[in-house]
């Protein structure tokens, strides 16, 4: 029924494409010959002429266009990439290549007065299915790359601001061809068109679902950046892209984002680039040590606070009675626990790059608790280290166990500076790491629910699960035990060069 191509059997043909694209995703193309020509003579206009008729644009109120039978093949092949091996026989096959394209090159003939209304769809399904085939599939020929690459202008990505949902594959396309031919095509002008979009996510609020288009452009931006430099972190020419002041202050914000998802991508792209630089190295830090004492401060007034009861003063026979409203009570102790948890996961974010930069060395650590808290500071930081694995370990969550593991892992690379040795011993923390162990082994933790909306956009840069939180740090996808040995070792090993200096 897919390849009937007589106009009259139009809408039999429709109602079969919808059928397969509910089951594309499940669909082994290995196992039924002949099924890819099939689906591929829906994304093949020319077997019907009334496409082409910009007069006779097509039959779109009963939904029975040739154009719109074309964007549901589109759905059918984005759907079939589900498979790797799907990926890999639409690849080989340069025919179905170049139809599922057809609506990129067809652009350039299309003026926006003129322009069929479903065209705009045509297009995103063309660049979605072709983002997930990138995505998907590394056997691409470098040509056939090449030739997209080439389809694919730059400018295409700001080009569509009337259209923003077309930029949210194009981005994702334009980076997948990138980061697997990193060393073909050029990538300057790419970060220096997504830093500016990906900078201005700074309202995203804190647990807001990544669903209106103009925040997937952002976040898409950012995770794109992201993703290439986790691949290639030592382009010369990417540094000079991003290694400008107004660049750094702005990511070094978005760490204080309020939405979680901006603050991991930020910290990523960070690390990526200014970790090994000192002077950048000790200005993150300062931020970082402060905004860990700020939160850790409100954190405690609003348990203080929150401890005590709300009551309702009233008079009655002139006696005073304390009367509990136990609905605002339910209400207020709800908005607490929200603050709380936003609490946490900023500071989930803050002790995995404060961990990531004292691992490239710990003199800005102690430099900056030196400066923000002189005197007491160092044992104020070791204290407040100490009091949020007690905490997290009491009740243990998702966000909780990466700071358990964020400060059993920062630890580590305090103790081997000299200064810090005597101080950590003092207040026992590693031996509270242990305990936190024993504690979260017990424990069935339950991971956040991601949105679908969210998923969309990872699955797009070729993320099949969520983008993984931290993605470049090996050390928090770690066990908590393996984290806690190493800085159980590590005291041993200064207990040992402290023994042979006396």
């Amino acid at each position: 029924m897919l390849g009937w191509t007589d106009p009259a059997d139009r809408e039999i043909r429709m109602l079969a494409a919808i059928i397969v694209g509910h089951v594309a995703s499940n669909i082994n193309l290995s196992q039924f010959p002949g099924a890819l020509q099939s689906i591929g003579s829906l994304l093949d206009p020319r077997d019907d002429l009334s496409f082409y008729d910009q007069d006779d644009q097509h039959d779109h109120d009963k939904g029975m266009g040739r154009c719109q039978l074309l964007v549901q093949g589109l759905l059918v092949i984005e759907r079939l990439t589900c498979d790797h091996n799907n990926c890999i026989l639409i690849c080989r096959d340069h025919c179905l290549l170049s139809h599922i394209r057809y609506a990129i090159r067809l652009r350039k003939k299309v003026t926006f007065p003129d322009m069929c209304p479903v065209w705009p769809e045509m297009l995103k399904g063309s660049l979605r299915a072709m983002a997930y085939l990138i995505a998907g599939v590394t056997e691409v020929e470098l040509e056939t790359l090449e030739s997209i690459f080439n389809e694919l202008p730059l400018g295409m990505i700001m080009g569509h601001k009337r259209f923003p949902d077309i930029m949210i594959p194009t981005i994702a396309l334009y980076a997948n061809l990138l980061y697997y031919r990193d060393t073909t095509f050029p990538s300057e002008h790419f970060f220096e068109t997504m830093l500016p979009v990906f900078l201005s996510c700074t309202d995203i609020e804190q647990g807001e679902e990544i669903t209106s288009v103009w925040t997937k452009v952002g976040v898409l931006a950012g995770a794109s950046l992201a993703k290439l430099l986790l691949k290639s972190e030592d382009s010369v020419s990417r540094d000079d892209i991003m290694k400008g002041e107004q660049v750094f202050d702005g990511l070094t914000k978005l760490l204080t984002a309020p939405n979680t998802t901006i603050r991991e991508i930020a910290a990523e792209i960070l690390q990526h680039v200014y970790f090994h630089d000192y002077t950048h190295r000790l200005s993150l830090t300062e931020k970082l040590v402060a905004e860990l004492f700020r939160t850790n401060s409100q954190m405690g007034t609003q348990a203080q606070s929150g401890a005590l009861a709300i009551t309702v003063e009233a008079e009655h026979d002139g006696v005073k009675q304390f009367l509990g409203d136990n609905a605002q009570t339910s209400s207020l102790n709800r908005l607490e626990h929200e603050e709380q948890s936003n609490y946490t996961e900023l500071q989930t974010t803050l002790l995995h790059v404060l961990a990531s930069t004292t691992e490239h060395g710990t003199d800005c650590l102690a430099n900056v608790i030196q400066k923000i808290a002189p005197g007491d500071g160092l044992s104020r930081f070791v204290g407040m280290l100490k009091s949020l694995v007690e905490k997290h370990s009491r009740v243990v969550t998702e966000d909780g166990l990466i700071i358990i593991k964020a400060t059993a892992w920062l630890i580590m690379w305090m103790l081997r500076r000299s200064e810090f040795v005597q101080e950590i011993r003092q207040q026992k923390i590693v031996e509270a790491l242990p305990e936190a162990t024993k504690i979260v082994s017990r424990t069935s933790l339950t991971k956040k629910k991601q949105p679908a909306s969210d998923l969309d956009i990872w699955k797009l840069l070729g993320y099949n699960i969520y983008y993984k939180r931290f993605a470049s740090n090996i050390r928090l996808s770690s066990r908590l035990s393996s984290l806690v040995e190493d800085a159980q070792d590590e005291l041993v090993r200064q207990q040992e060069v402290t023994v042979q200096v006396e």
